[in-house]
């Protein structure tokens, strides 16, 4: 490709190993850690010197005028500019820094983060007035420091003291840095110090020192993409971060200036003057040299007497320069979220201060406090963001509800909670627990006004919120700069150009010498030497190698790896090979044009011929937690800390600049068509078509128009790592040619899609067509019109699937082995303690441990009921939410006690385990010594919190109330007895749960003492599955609930306060092993994916341990590589817990950036799309469909028959493995029939096909083995055919990942790209930012009447809101209504399932495969 060379280059970096070149020398160590610890402490110096400049800035700066554009004149601040001027302005005077690395002078130090919150904002207040004051700032502008802020807006004070106010760790200090630079420039011109102090870190950090980025306001109409206030915070985030990037490498020509010769006086560009030049290299050259090493002279680097620490020097500036910058950009996004965080506090005051919302905001705190009690919540329970996503469509849909009796409209709010939630795939939805608890008529006050009777989603939101601001702001504390410590807060020196000098002998070999060998510029105690060391690394000899392996007639690759020879293709897949672009010459950069020459040469072509020889760069490193040790040593023993100083293990990263190479560069330089282009943007090279000018959203092309290209479009999941799809476009003519070579007819415009078969020579070896020879079918899918707007051919309107397959990972391609009988009988034995049957097959050790440590939780569980009760019995306080107590009056003491006697019902009666303790306890107090209830019938359904669950159970607790009025006094003999009966079985069941849990965590994570035949025990456990990660993380969560156990004296002994930080190293070792196998996965997956694309991924075998993954391609290689659009999907505040724990598995993100870095290397294009309904259209046909699962048909049939017989739940005790797994099914598979019956608005199709084929059980075939009925999420996808009538059923993974690769390759300027439209419901036109620039929709309206508007509330509270605009879809893939026409969203989906319902209950009734 002529142009490859000025493409952009790929770091990869690559950690050496360093060692002495002799191994009795050991001097070397010495040099590092010498370097290492110089590094650091001249860092420190110049961050402090850094840090006193803040404190000089003028505070004038707030009111300077801001320059405008060309020709306009400057302006004065707005006064939220001149706020925000003088909050960072006091944040540099007043600097939060951590304790340790603070001045000494304790008069310096304003606060600390152990004072009070109260007398830390009173000293702040205090030294931030005496700075003002000393700077002649009037007490009018100054403000009151008596007087509350907002008493006295527009004052410093007032702007300043709720910034200066926010928390700060307890081991951070506030540092009056305005002090500190008064008493450095005394005796000198504080206006010209001040002039240096703005000179210096307007050049490091950039002009927009003082400029705070505000929060972007989100275009998107969709209310439930604004529910988190902090989910559009990453553009103000990224916005504040530019300003601080590259300030380390700024330093040089600084540096030069200050510490270089005479005739260095100025410096950047444009040039730049310090006034103080002398005073400041005065300043600072005994801080430096007190670190380790002396400046030396400016001209001794001249003379070139010896190596020289100049550049050591500048490694000391650059870094604290960096660090100051990664502090002030987080302190700015802190001081972005806290204005947030404010806004929202103050939206809940003014609802506070409505007394008509009183009684509303009432019952969300008692809401909010029964839920924190009922579930342990450490802290006080407040609900998340998260929780109310899509309420403002829940209030909507309740409002329309008419019903006067006031249980029936609960009922159906609920019905309509639970219709919403399953409504649609691609929406977010919040806590449908907390939807159905806010519909009872009790909380009818939270969403209706009381005056106007109108409903108000925006009560709930805005509560919400604003409790979020206020947990936040306690919460959080402000960013403090840790100054460089070569033990706790280490900096690592850099070598390389404009660094300490480093020379590598694999890229400049020496005759005779080891090319592994590199020599790196060191402080050696005394004087800067180059030392040389051994840098070894195999998989970097493995991949790059040296410049002695270099043949020129060799094939340059991206890197000398299995993907990397792929990439080059087949015909260079012999080698040999060489590393493209890292052993070259590289094009040397001039700074400045020189003048033409003589012979009249462009001076441009000149400086392009220059070049130069390459360089690597290299980075020391140490094991943080090494150094952190040592300095834990330092203290107790400094002689183990010397020792272990010469025992740090030392790596050098190199960071590579690698050439890519692949078959989309090939396919670029072959020649685009006309109007396409590839060609270099701000953020890297892009696909830039001319026809895109003038669109906007979904009218612009993607990959369309491209003839001959090849995609590989993924799903990625949890069922699988991913699914792919491989799509190839081709032109109309390829097309004709197909159908002529299959005897199909010729396409018309209309064709949407084609199914053409051919005979191979493979024969059919079972099933009905067994001896047949096998039909492949190849399917083609329309993806454009034939011809383009203008009237030309289209280029490829036609692509041509090629291929489907799974890409599975260790652990998915092939089932764990079986359970060995050790490990049945540890898990039995946890069984036997637990009261539960054991185990009588031979599970998968998977399931085994998963099962495990599941009981492990719900035993805990048990045990911390143990302790409840225990405690209870002679309890005069009850612990709250929020790590508070309250005195208990006789009362409520007696409600205590009937709550924990419910407990002890549960433990002795429960079907589920037996607790033969528990239950003899019961009969000898309760039932004979009380005269209480005398059966032990359990009381699950009864210990829920909620309303409803509580007035169920009030029949049980009026039975139990005479048992606990008898045990009233907390003092009397028999509720001291009690107490001590339960607390001495606690602790001996708190001794054998140690044992179990040691034995659990053997087997889930055995250590290599654990396995007598080696880590062989190991495999075969699951590998990198979801499944095991999920058991691993299962297993840190019982061991920190068991360390966290409540006790019998004191419930929350062993839960650490908060703020408290004892548990953040618990179970370390448990964390890191899990998160190097999230990593190992991902990385594993974009290894797959690449491979996948690149045609090796392929295996002809299943692959075992010694097999190899294929080095060659076995299959035609694809252009690019489209995934679905992962931005926004990821864990934050938006999503439940529990997929936020699935995405902490999957690292949705980590994958996308894995496969684009994977991707550039290989010279692969990659190209991101949404992935809205994806999953809901079949990617064969384009019909519209569900998800379904196969359900046995043996479940089925029993589930069914209990229904009909209103039988009630089975249990599972005394059943063997397969049975209890049988049993589990049969209950899901009741209680979902019986709510499908139960709904009486519009079902789904699942209640649909559920409710039919119970009805007609007997009716379904004997031979059918499964049952196929629709589930949200299911394996199966189950779609209309638009040719016939019937039904065809895919792999929906599969399916999904075929439909993300037409999503790109599809035209946007054919109707069928066009599955649905926004539409505004006034005129029946689409919206116009969603198809801006295409023809299609010019003047062009999908409905003449509008359809009926649905009313929102809006967030101005007792308001309505006209619904605007509605999606339409297209009628062009499947016959819907009878008249064929655009339908809503509502009409579409609900015709959509009613028909698939039908065909789903006819097919199944029938002998034959529905499919």
């Amino acid at each position: 490709m002529a142009k490859t060379q000025s493409l952009p280059t790929t770091p990869r970096a690559y950690t050496l190993r360093l060692r002495g070149v002799t191994p009795d020398d050991h001097s070397w160590r010495d040099a590092l850690w010498a370097t290492h610890e110089a590094v650091n402490r001249g860092a420190k110096a110049f961050g402090e010197w850094l840090l006193t400049l803040r404190g000089g800035l003028c505070h004038t700066l707030a009111d300077a005028r801001i320059p405008q554009s060309k020709g306009k004149p400057d302006r004065d601040p707005t006064p939220d500019e001149r706020r925000d001027r003088r909050i960072l302005l006091a944040l540099s005077w007043l600097s939060v820094e951590d304790e340790r690395g603070a001045p000494q002078d304790k008069s310096l130090i304003v606060a600390k983060g152990t004072d009070s919150a109260d007398c830390r904002a009173r000293k702040l207040c205090d030294a931030l007035a005496a700075i003002l004051r000393s700077r002649g700032v009037g007490d009018g502008d100054l403000g009151d420091s008596q007087r509350r802020p907002e008493e006295q807006p527009g004052t410093w004070l007032s702007d300043c003291m709720p910034s200066l106010s926010a928390a700060i760790r307890d081991e951070a200090v506030w540092v009056n840095r305005s002090a500190v630079f008064d008493g450095v420039c005394d005796g000198h011109d504080l206006a010209e110090a001040r002039n240096d102090a703005r000179t210096v870190l307007w050049f490091l950090l950039t002009e927009d020192y003082l400029l705070l980025p505000k929060r972007p306001v989100s275009n998107r109409k969709d209310l439930e993409e604004q529910e988190d206030q902090g989910a559009t915070m990453g553009a103000a985030a990224e916005a504040v971060t530019k300003s601080g990037k590259g300030a380390g490498d700024r330093t040089r020509h600084l540096f030069s200036c200050v510490f270089g010769r005479e005739s260095s006086q100025h410096f950047g560009k444009p040039p730049r003057t310090l006034n103080l030049r002398k005073h400041w290299r005065t300043h600072l050259k005994p801080l430096v040299a007190a670190g380790g090493i002396p400046l030396s002279d400016p001209d001794e680097k001249a003379k070139k007497v010896a190596p020289s620490p100049t550049e050591i020097h500048r490694e000391m500036f650059s870094k604290a320069a960096s660090r100051l910058a990664q502090i002030w950009t987080k302190q700015k996004q802190q001081e972005v979220e806290r204005q947030l965080r404010k806004a929202a506090d103050g939206q809940l005051k003014e609802l506070e201060s409505d007394q008509t919302w009183s009684k509303a905001l009432a019952l969300l705190d008692e809401y909010c406090s029964e839920f924190g009690l009922a579930t342990g919540a450490l802290g006080e329970y407040r609900l998340n963001p998260r929780a109310v996503v899509g309420w403002d469509r829940i209030v909507a849909a309740w409002e329309r509800i008419d019903e006067a009796n006031p249980v029936k409209a609960t009922e159906r709010r609920k019905e309509e909670v639970a219709r919403l939630q399953s409504e649609d795939d691609e929406k977010k939805f919040g806590d449908a627990n907390l939807f159905r608890s806010l519909a009872e008529s009790e909380y009818e006050l939270v969403w209706r006004h009381p005056g106007t009777g109108e409903a108000d989603a925006s009560v709930l939101t805005t509560y919400v919120k604003g409790w979020k601001a206020r947990t936040d702001a306690g919460r959080l504390k402000v960013a403090a700069f840790r100054h460089p410590d070569p033990y706790l807060h280490p900096v690592f020196c850099q070598f390389g150009v404009s660094r300490p000098a480093i020379k590598h002998n694999r890229l400049e070999p020496t005759p005779n010498s080891d090319p592994r060998i590199v020599r790196m510029r060191l402080w050696t105690g005394c004087k800067a030497d180059d030392i040389s060391l051994l840098a070894s690394s195999k998989r970097f000899d493995r991949e790059i190698g040296s410049a002695t392996d270099v043949v020129e007639e060799a094939t340059g690759v991206p890197r000398r790896s299995r993907l990397g020879v792929a990439a080059v293709g087949s015909r260079h897949a012999v080698g040999p090979f060489r590393v493209a672009r890292v052993f070259d010459r590289q094009e040397k950069r001039t700074r400045q044009r020189t003048e033409k020459d003589e012979a009249g040469g462009d001076a441009e072509d000149e400086a392009q011929s220059q070049t130069k020889k390459p360089t690597w760069n290299g980075t020391l490193q140490a094991n943080r937690f090494e150094l952190q040790t040592i300095a834990r040593l330092e203290l107790s023993d400094p002689v183990k800390a010397r020792s272990a100083r010469q025992r740090i293990r030392w790596s050098l990263i190199v960071s590579l600049d690698l050439q890519p190479q692949g078959p989309w560069l090939d396919y670029v330089a072959a020649g685009l068509p006309e109007g396409i282009e590839y060609k270099k943007g701000r953020s890297g090279y892009y696909l830039n078509y001319a026809a895109n000018q003038g669109r906007k959203s979904r009218a612009r092309l993607q990959l369309a128009r491209l003839p001959g290209l090849r995609v590989l479009s993924l799903d990625l999941g949890h069922r699988y790592a991913a699914a792919c799809a491989v799509w190839e476009t081709i032109t109309s003519k390829e097309m004709m040619a197909a159908c002529l070579e299959s005897g199909h007819a010729r396409p018309t415009s209309d064709t949407l899609y084609l199914h053409l078969r051919r005979s191979t020579n493979r024969i059919q070896k079972r099933g009905r067509n067994k001896g047949k020879p096998v039909e492949a079918t190849t399917v083609y899918r329309r993806i454009g019109p034939d011809e383009l707007p203008d009237g030309s051919v289209h280029p490829a309107p036609w692509a041509r699937l090629e291929r489907q397959f799974l890409i599975k990972l260790q652990g998915e391609d092939r089932d764990a082995r079986r359970a060995r009988q050790s490990e049945i009988d540890a898990v039995n034995a946890l069984r036997d303690f637990l009261g539960m049957p054991r185990l009588t097959e031979t599970p998968r050790i998977d399931d085994l441990q998963r099962d495990a440590a599941r009981l492990a939780r719900l035993g805990l569980r048990r045990l911390g009921d143990m302790a409840r009760i225990a405690f209870a019995m002679t309890a005069t306080q009850k612990p709250i939410s929020g790590g508070r107590e309250v005195e208990l009056s006789p009362e409520q003491r007696i409600d205590y006690l009937q709550e924990s006697l419910l407990l002890w019902r549960e433990l002795a009666g429960s079907n589920q385990y037996v607790d033969s303790w528990a239950s003899q306890a019961w009969r000898d107090w309760v039932a004979e010594k009380f005269g209480g209830p005398t059966t032990v019938k359990t009381a699950e359904e009864a210990r829920g919190w909620s309303r409803t669950k509580k007035k169920d159970a009030s029949r049980e607790l009026q039975e139990l109330k005479p048992v606990a009025e008898w045990l009233a006094d907390p003092c009397s003999m028999d509720a001291v007895e009690l107490h001590g009966l339960w607390a001495a079985e606690y602790a001996a069941r708190e001794q054998q749960w140690r044992k179990h849990l040691r034995s659990l965590r053997r087997m889930i994570l055995p250590r290599k003492k654990d396995c007598p035949r080696g880590f062989k025990d190991a495999r075969g456990v699951g590998g990198l599955s979801v499944k095991r990660l999920k058991t691993i993380r299962d297993l840190y969560q019982v061991l920190k609930a068991f360390h966290m156990r409540p006790e019998p004296d004191n419930l929350r002994k062993n839960i650490p306060s908060l703020g408290d930080e004892s548990l953040a190293n618990f179970g370390r070792r448990i964390l890191n092993q899990l998160e190097r196998l999230r990593e190992q996965r991902i990385k594993q997956l974009a290894s797959r994916v690449v491979e996948a694309a690149l045609g090796a991924g392929r295996m002809k075998k299943p692959p075992g341990r010694e097999r190899k993954r294929p080095k060659q391609r076995l299959d035609r290689a694809c252009h690019a590589v489209v995934v679905e659009n992962l931005e926004h999907y990821r864990p934050e505040d938006s999503r439940l817990r529990r997929e936020n724990r699935q995405l902490m598995d999957w690292a949705a993100r980590n994958v996308r950036k894995y496969i684009m870095e994977g991707c550039e290397l290989h010279g692969l294009h990659f190209v991101e799309v949404s992935p809205n309904y994806t999953s809901r259209q079949n990617s064969r046909t384009g019909a519209p469909g569900i998800r379904c699962e196969e359900v046995s048909r043996a479940v089925f049939v029993e589930a069914a028959r209990r229904v009909q017989n209103t039988d009630p739940v089975g249990a599972a005790a005394g059943k063997s493995t397969g049975e209890m797994r049988f049993e589990r099914e049969v209950n899901r598979c009741s209680r979902e029939l019986r709510f499908a019956k139960d709904q009486n608005g519009d079902p789904s199709a699942r209640d649909l096909v559920m409710t039919a084929l119970a009805d007609a059980v007997a009716s379904i075939p004997a031979s059918r083995s499964t049952i196929c009925v629709p589930r949200r999420g299911g394996e199966l996808f189950v779609s209309l055919a638009a040719d016939n009538g019937s039904i065809g059923a895919l792999q929906a993974d599969l399916n999904a990942a075929a439909n993300i690769g037409l999503r790109a390759l599809t035209d946007p300027d054919w109707m069928g790209a066009w599955w649905f439209v926004l539409v505004n419901l006034a005129n029946g036109q689409p919206n116009k930012e969603k198809v801006q620039g295409c023809p299609l929709w010019n003047n062009r309206s999908i409905w003449e009447i509008p359809e009926a508007t649905d009313s929102k509330p809006s967030s101005k509270r007792g308001a309505k809101r006209t619904k605007t605009d509605v999606y339409a879809w297209n009628p062009i893939f499947a016959t819907i209504s009878p008249s064929n026409e655009w339908l809503a969203t509502k009409s579409y989906w609900n015709e959509v399932e009613c028909q698939i319902a039908d065909r789903l209950r006819l097919k199944q009734i029938e002998a034959e495969n529905p499919f």
